[in-house]
């Protein structure tokens, strides 16, 4: 084997040149190779030379590592890292108190940004006073103590939200108004349908606890309709409104809705075209679109389209206008109205909603009947419950006109619980279970219940008046409205 002799730098420029080696490495190499030949043979200088490289590469990443934990050890005597834990977590419990304040409108939005730029500044302040507090805090106990604590507290505040969130939202519920939506047409019978729409929608949304919907009496009241949004949301004391326009052809209904917040930004917006035959299809694609905007749970959307789907509408249009004209109060003779769901009921008897419709016109004819007509009409319309309730079973509206209609609550086993889980939005339900708890002398359940139906409905007259005998049934001092009341 040749042995390498020691190189001039000339001479070792003219060999890289010549096998054509470029890079600083290379050149290092190779005055190594010269400086360390002294008479060995190359392949000995060659590993020699490897040797050196992994020696020096394992000495300067144990220098790096050695100056890592050097850090970490400073940093831990110094306590930094205690101080980023503790300011972390305090940071995300004020974030959360923030947040609950702000949803109770005690906190503006503008004072919550302040509070997170305030605190986005301060972390790396406290880091840095932190690291150049003088000396360790060995030795110096309350300061370590006042750092757990605050770990501490803040998970132990942070659990408590979390079950706050979960167990206690019903005293939290957004509040909803399905508003009035307006007619851009100069059809006559556009009203009835858009105001059937409204109370659709409304009647569906009601069936979930975690919102609170209110009644269509007071969101569909006159008094509102020259208002802007937000005026409405002040009145209706709602965090939510639903509303828009409606027009339709001879044969296709085109509605446009959107969703508003109470401050009166625009949450979401979506345009509808289908045939008016195809009322249940065209509701359950409102709700598919509309269900990601509101606070609901995402398989709760499955429940209600089944409940849309289970009570279908007669495939003619002459039948749902007759459907539409029921719930609105305008100016339609009850007396004509019944004879044209006769008919239609005759050609379509399959119909749930329309013998619906006919039973609410019975019950509507109750109050102004002679003694001597008001047991038929109670019979007729609780037949047609019946007959409704077999082509739609389960159906909310349907089992609401029973219990209203019918000595279900003056039972002793009305299952209370079990109606107020099932329909936790309706107003005159929770009116009537409020008058049976005073009566019975529960005031606190009267209370509770009273004031929801106030918050659904205000105003109902005689949830009005309840709810102030209630509220002031310890008080000595009433109001002109109390003696009304009363009267």
């Amino acid at each position: 084997m040749p042995r390498l002799a020691c190189l001039g730098d000339d001479t070792v420029d003219r060999w890289i040149r010549k096998k054509k080696f470029q890079g600083n490495r290379r050149v290092a190499g190779f005055h190594f190779l010269c400086r360390a030949g002294n008479g060995r043979t190359l392949n000995q200088s060659v590993v020699l030379y490897h040797k050196s490289i992994q020696t020096s590469l394992k000495r300067n990443v144990g220098s790096r590592l050695s100056r890592l934990t050097d850090l970490y050890e400073q940093l831990k005597d110094r306590r930094v890292i205690r101080a980023a834990l503790v300011y972390v977590a305090l940071f995300w419990l004020l974030m959360q108190v923030a947040d609950l304040l702000a949803e109770a409108e005690i906190l503006s939005q503008e004072s919550v940004r302040w509070l997170i730029l305030l605190s986005l500044v301060g972390f790396p302040i406290v880091l840095i006073l932190s690291w150049f507090y003088e000396g360790s805090w060995h030795g110096r106990r309350w300061p370590a103590v006042l750092g757990d604590a605050a770990i501490i507290l803040a998970i132990a505040a942070g659990a408590f939200l979390l079950a706050w969130q979960h167990w206690f939202t019903s005293f939290t519920r957004p509040i909803l108004a399905v508003i009035r939506i307006e007619v851009t047409d100069t059809r006559e019978d556009t009203a009835d349908l858009a105001d059937h729409l409204a109370t659709r929608f409304r009647l569906l949304l009601a069936t979930r606890p975690e919102i609170r919907v209110i009644e269509t009496e007071s969101s569909l009241h006159a008094d509102l309709s020259n208002l802007p949004v937000v005026e409405k949301a002040a009145a209706l004391h709602a965090d939510l409104l639903l509303g828009g326009t409606i027009n339709q052809s001879d044969s296709d209904i085109r509605l446009n809705l959107q969703l508003f917040s109470a401050d009166g930004e625009l949450i979401w917006s979506e345009r509808f075209q289908d045939r008016l035959i195809d009322q249940s299809q065209l509701q359950n694609r409102v709700l598919r679109e509309l269900w990601p905007y509101l606070p609901l749970p995402d398989q709760a959307l499955d429940d209600i389209q089944n409940i849309v789907m289970g009570c279908k509408y007669p495939a003619d249009r002459k039948s749902i206008l007759a459907i539409a004209r029921i719930g609105r109060s305008g100016p339609h003779d009850p007396v004509e109205l019944t004879s044209e769901l006769t008919l239609l009921i005759e050609q379509q008897s399959d119909s749930g909603l329309l013998h619906l419709a006919r039973a609410k016109i019975y019950f509507r004819l109750l109050s102004v009947a002679p003694p001597a007509r008001k047991s038929v009409l109670q019979r007729l319309a609780i037949q047609d419950l019946d007959r409704a309730d077999a082509h739609c079973p389960g159906y909310p509206e349907i089992a609401l006109a029973k219990i209203y209609n019918t000595l279900q609550l003056e039972q002793s086993n009305f299952r209370t619980e079990e109606y107020l889980s099932r329909f936790p939005n309706e107003a005159h339900l929770h009116l009537l279970l409020a008058r049976r708890a005073h009566k019975s002398g529960d005031n606190a359940t009267a209370k509770i219940l009273a004031k929801d139906a106030f918050v659904l409905n205000s105003n109902d007259p005689d949830i009005r008046c309840l709810y102030r005998e209630l509220l002031h049934s310890d008080n000595e001092a009433s109001t002109e409205e109390d003696v009304t009341c009363r009267d």
